[in-house]
């Protein structure tokens, strides 16, 4: 909230709160844009960290993300079909069950692919690479043959938090919280998936239903976060390894800390944007792609070390 503010006008705003300045612009242009932005970027990065612990956990890979599997781009594509077919800018609603239609389809396409292969780890990568190209061919096309200024959606597809309002705090307060916490509490589930399909189904557990209500809440946090403020990858990727790294292979350890750290890394990552290139702003998924690919493929060299 202060570091965005040039140096001479930081002090009023310090000390306004104390009353000793009267700025009541200042006072305005905290709470209602930059507070916000702050509170959204905390609740969407926890709810990329949770997903990227789940979508790890479910397809028994540590380099899965939403954004590697091609997850986001599947919503990337239904709002691209939104915006430029149909048109409806202005609507959230329509802008929210595109948002997780195109995430479900995404989903539903990796989980059924994953299920034939047996989990296998390459053919989970593979298929999530496919994926993510032909969605992202897709929206391509769309935005190729319709003739019209697209700066908004290019912006937005570039994952950007700039224009939150208290609305896109309070939807995410309702969808992403809840399915945030509700995975929290079931942490447990995944440590026992983690141990292998035989030894799952040996202490009782029904896999299909696990599994399912896993694609389930990746379908909701991962559309909800893209519908508030466009695809952002890498987030979930970078936490949980990072998490993993400091408290060992325990979920209930690490569901929670992962979405701490993903609120840390995005939040971070919009401020970054912010002073970059001073006073124009670079969408915070720029800032987490340059982060998260030299990330993944220092991730890919240690693996083929260790399986070499």
């Amino acid at each position: 909230m202060i570091f965005h503010l040039q140096p001479s006008r930081k002090e009023p705003i310090l000390f306004n709160w104390f009353g000793w300045y009267d700025n009541e612009s200042l006072i305005r242009s905290v709470t209602t844009i930059r507070l916000p932005r702050i509170i959204a970027a905390t609740i969407v990065g926890a709810a990329l960290g949770i997903a990227g612990c789940l979508l790890q956990s479910l397809t028994s890979n540590d380099l899965a993300d939403p954004e590697v599997m091609g997850i986001n781009q599947g919503a990337n594509m239904a709002i691209a079909v939104l915006l430029v077919l149909l048109q409806f800018q202005t609507f959230r609603f329509f802008t929210v069950t595109a948002s997780m239609l195109g995430t479900a389809l995404s989903g539903i396409i990796i989980y059924l692919l994953s299920v034939r292969s047996r989990f296998n780890s390459s053919s989970v990568v593979l298929t999530g690479l496919v994926n993510s190209l032909f969605f992202s061919s897709m929206t391509t096309t769309l935005i190729i043959f319709h003739d019209t200024d697209l700066y908004q959606l290019l912006r937005w597809m570039a994952g950007d938090l700039s224009g939150m309002s208290w609305d896109d705090v309070i939807f995410s307060l309702f969808t992403l919280v809840p399915m945030s916490i509700v995975c929290c509490l079931f942490a447990a589930q995944l440590n026992v998936l983690s141990m292998g399909e035989d030894t799952a189904i040996s202490v009782g557990q029904r896999l299909t239903v696990v599994r399912s209500g896993i694609m389930i809440a990746i379908i909701v946090l991962v559309g909800a976060a893209t519908a508030i403020c466009g695809p952002i990858g890498f987030i979930g990727l970078m936490s949980v390894h990072i998490i993993r790294t400091l408290v060992g292979i325990d979920y209930r350890i690490i569901l929670p800390l992962a979405a701490l750290m993903g609120s840390v890394l995005l939040v971070y990552a919009d401020l970054l944007g912010r002073m970059l290139f001073y006073p124009i702003e670079s969408p915070v998924g720029l800032i987490t792609a340059f982060i998260g690919a030299p990330f993944f493929i220092v991730l890919m060299r240690m693996r083929g070390r260790k399986k070499g």
